[in-house]
């Protein structure tokens, strides 16, 4: 009798599943209770449609004023259709498509429809703005989840496995991952900064008695100064340890999205970098840090951390030269081979 052949696995099919076993990294199994994670997304995601329904709503009143002031240039390419119509008209139709959106995503956070509408009313929201005032970074974080949640599968009730759970934790891990990357590529070009002005014979990047305090002084020139910016021109070392750290910080960050232990602590480290940055250069992005206090809160792939020193042995690059400072502290198996540098 003639074995049967076994039908040949698709490409995207073979990679899910590659991926899925790189993933399952003994200590570091990012998916490792799918029923916990499953229910952990559904409250992160109706926190995050909370979050983005209350930046709509507060910056409703500011944008109905664009109804009675038409652009300067033309609309932008996502809401070019805008000139079709009458103006006003355009204007309340966009801002209703976002608020309704919003709103419907907070109280049906598991409907794909709904969560497309809501990604596609921010997305014209976005537009809109931005014809007006140019591209800024505040809302990009809540655009790229929005974008991303629009795309989860539908599945059962939360706590339930069912055939598309692998993909949709995928799916919400990806956008986690993605806005972790954001970080790792703003620490990338300053890693390039750094060795550009390294290689053009500027060394005053490396000057612990100049360095990133010259920075801060302009602001004595425009605005008022940040509250930390005489502390760092009194001490401009601080400022320098600062800015490394700062790289350090944003450079690793994608790599804490396979660290389970880590994660949620990292997006604690990443609120307090938007929180010293604020308070040394004044520069703050509101909506962002919106999106890493829920990724905080509900972290759907963290794990609980049963040790600070299992923590600390997870760091990226350090974490292996931590772990033989902390040797002499009580490790398990697991963990110890779960150790790596990425």
């Amino acid at each position: 009798m003639e074995e049967q052949e076994e039908p040949p696995v698709s490409v995207p099919t073979a990679a899910v599943e590659a991926f899925w076993r790189r993933t399952e990294t003994p200590g570091r199994e990012v998916f490792r209770d799918p029923e916990r994670a499953h229910r952990r997304v559904d409250a992160m995601l109706r926190a995050f449609y909370g979050i983005l329904l209350l930046l709509v709503v507060g910056e409703l009143p500011s944008k109905l004023d664009l109804a009675l002031d038409t652009p300067h240039d033309a609309p932008l390419w996502p809401v070019v259709w805008m000139s079709w119509l009458p103006w006003n008209t355009a204007v309340c139709i966009v801002l209703a498509a976002c608020v309704s959106g919003a709103t419907m995503a907070f109280l049906f956070p598991r409907v794909p429809a709904v969560r497309f509408w809501a990604f596609l009313g921010f997305f014209e929201f976005v537009a809109l703005w931005y014809t007006y005032s140019g591209v800024k970074h505040s809302p990009y974080l809540l655009l790229y989840l929005t974008g991303f949640f629009a795309l989860l599968p539908r599945t059962g009730k939360p706590g339930e496995a069912g055939p598309h759970l692998r993909p949709y934790l995928m799916l919400v891990w990806g956008g986690i991952a993605f806005v972790l990357s954001t970080y790792s590529m703003a620490g990338c070009l300053k890693l390039w900064g750094v060795a550009e002005a390294f290689l053009h014979g500027d060394r005053n990047i490396f000057n612990f008695g100049l360095g990133p305090a010259t920075i801060v002084a302009t602001f004595y020139k425009w605005v008022n100064p940040p509250p930390l910016a005489g502390f760092l021109l009194d001490y401009p070392a601080i400022a320098v340890l600062g800015f490394f750290c700062a790289i350090y910080i944003e450079f690793v960050s994608l790599a804490v999205a396979f660290r389970p232990h880590l994660m949620r602590w990292w997006f604690l480290v990443l609120i307090g970098f938007h929180c010293g940055t604020a308070i040394a250069m004044r520069v703050f992005f509101e909506p962002a840090v919106a999106v890493l206090i829920v990724l905080f809160v509900f972290s759907p792939f963290s794990r609980p951390m049963r040790h600070w020193r299992q923590t600390l042995r997870e760091l990226p690059i350090f974490g292996p030269l931590l772990g033989m400072v902390l040797h002499s502290g009580a490790g398990s198996p697991e963990t110890t081979r779960s150790r790596g540098v990425i």
